[in-house]
């Protein structure tokens, strides 16, 4: 029989938040990660690992910059326990914070922490789809005007799009 899981999500919590959510608490090394602190010098870096009782997963979500052929990552860290689930979120640029809409559909339907977790690996896979197809419709546009620019222009926004990829 699978038990519905528990889930807490957390916004730029403290470490005794963190550890009040998870019984037993994450070990030391997993706390180091969930406790980072979003910022300058500090890069949502995807990673999955295994901490005795628990998961910790960091995801990032990818959001296109408006009118620029980049994107900003917001940081979704997740904890899983055969039972629970804690979603810890940093605020981003500008307020923002990774989407937890698709985890709260499958909470609200009953799922157990595995299609949880899957379901938030998942997300932001689906997140990075979609602005891959952002960056090909930059690349059409760049093909579409590269006779109206400048040897410069072109080679700066090719640049820009290849470091983005």
């Amino acid at each position: 029989m699978s038990v519905p899981v528990e889930w807490t999500d957390l916004v730029d919590p403290t470490a005794e938040e963190i550890e009040g959510t998870i019984s037993p608490p994450p070990p030391p090394e997993a706390m180091e990660v969930l406790t980072a602190p979003a910022g300058e010098g500090h890069t949502a870096v995807p990673m999955l690992q295994a901490h005795g009782h628990c998961v910790l997963a960091r995801l990032a979500y990818p959001v296109p910059v408006p009118g620029n052929e980049r994107a900003e990552y917001l940081e979704l860290d997740l904890v899983a326990t055969p039972t629970k689930v804690v979603t810890v979120r940093r605020t981003g640029v500008d307020g923002a914070l990774a989407p937890v809409d698709g985890l709260a559909a499958r909470i609200d339907d009953g799922a157990v922490a595995g299609e949880v977790f899957h379901a938030a690996v998942d997300d932001a896979a689906d997140d990075f789809l979609e602005l891959l197809d952002g960056f090909y419709e930059s690349i059409d546009d760049l093909e579409d005007e590269i006779e109206h620019l400048t040897g410069a222009d072109v080679r700066r926004r090719i640049s820009l799009l290849r470091n983005e990829l």
